[in-house]
């Protein structure tokens, strides 16, 4: 729907402008982004998340109701593939919405 893409819009833009210079996002299907927080620790990551989660509760993109995220953390251990470190994040991301949504899990 337009209105959906609108908010994937805004939310991106929202994501863009509090990620650093350095860090890179991506999107991996339709609704699903992934950033990639280049040197950063798994708390700096999961601070990066909430602040994430936050400002896109706390922005009105739609009059009548709100529009949250649910993000997964993961970070990349050495010698992982770059699939297992993703399939890693999206389990996470998976359990933030099983759980209840507009939350932040960390991966294992």
């Amino acid at each position: 729907s337009g209105k959906g893409d609108q908010i994937l819009i805004q939310v991106t833009k929202i994501v863009s402008s509090n990620i650093r210079v350095a860090d890179d996002l991506y999107r991996l299907g339709g609704e699903e982004f992934v950033v990639v927080a280049l040197g950063a620790s798994r708390e700096a990551a999961s601070n990066l998340a909430e602040q994430l989660r936050s400002s896109v509760e706390n922005t009105e993109l739609l009059s009548d109701r709100p529009v949250t995220i649910s993000l997964g953390v993961a970070e990349i251990k050495r010698g992982e593939s770059p699939e297992d470190w993703l399939h890693r994040a999206d389990a996470a991301l998976y359990e933030a919405k099983r759980t209840g949504r507009n939350r932040v899990c960390l991966a294992d």
